[in-house]
């Protein structure tokens, strides 16, 4: 019987990384929709200076995955100026550059961005595919296991229901899981 209320524990505690964090602890596949191509490549990315008065206005020049890290760039499908899904051709898909890292996975135009197809215009106009999270067990990094572990430990001892969020998470967990919070997603 205590086997299976730690299994619970174990699942609720990964539940709770990842809404804590904004991350993919497990291996899984996810779903992300964008309305248009991004408009800008790497380069401009790096080179620009522009302020960031707001945020949220440069939607379209990149994307930004979310639920890092990222494993593999899965498929990538569209609605045609006809409102037809289409997969984009695996030769095409190199006109999507990923720069990828601890924090984040955003997603540029290559340069040539005049061979992405028009779409048509809607909110879920392309859709990606990925895997994210973590590839194997090892691949945590051992301050993500000590927080779950503290906070298994901390469920079996209070044994009583309650939801964990960002106030009621113990200092220790926080501690742990801290550095890998996704700010600003």
């Amino acid at each position: 019987v205590e086997n299976e209320l730690l299994r619970q524990y174990r699942a609720a505690a990964e539940l709770c990384f990842e809404n804590y964090t904004g991350r993919a602890l497990r291996k899984s596949t996810r779903v992300a929709t964008y309305s248009a191509w991004p408009t800008s490549s790497l380069a401009d990315d790096c080179n620009s200076e522009r302020e960031l008065v707001n945020p949220s206005s440069l939607a379209l020049d990149h994307w930004t995955l979310p639920a890092p890290p990222l494993i593999t760039l899965d498929t990538v499908t569209y609605r045609d100026t006809d409102g037809a899904s289409q997969t984009l051709a695996s030769h095409l898909t190199r006109l999507l550059i990923l720069a990828s890292t601890n924090r984040s996975t955003r997603v540029f135009a290559a340069p040539d961005d005049d061979a992405l197809p028009s779409v048509q215009s809607r909110l879920d106009a392309i859709t990606l595919a990925f895997t994210a999270g973590y590839a194997t067990s090892e691949a945590i990094p051992s301050d993500i296991k000590q927080g779950l572990l503290w906070l298994i430990g901390f469920m079996f001892l209070s044994r009583n229901p309650t939801s964990y969020d960002e106030l009621t998470l113990p200092r220790s967990v926080r501690a742990c899981w801290s550095p890998y919070l996704i700010l600003g997603v």
